[in-house]
């Protein structure tokens, strides 16, 4: 019981954190099309 006990903080902080570097992952593969399709757009203008 103790041994799950102890555990368990570090697996929630574990997810947190897997979380939390995804959800920055996935806003940074938002941004980056977008950069992209400008960079497209003031080159063939």
């Amino acid at each position: 019981m103790s041994e799950d006990e102890n555990e368990t903080p570090a697996r929630n902080l574990q997810r947190e954190r897997t979380a939390a570097l995804a959800t920055s992952w996935h806003d940074l593969m938002d941004k980056i099309p977008a950069k992209i399709t400008t960079m497209i757009k003031v080159a063939s203008a």
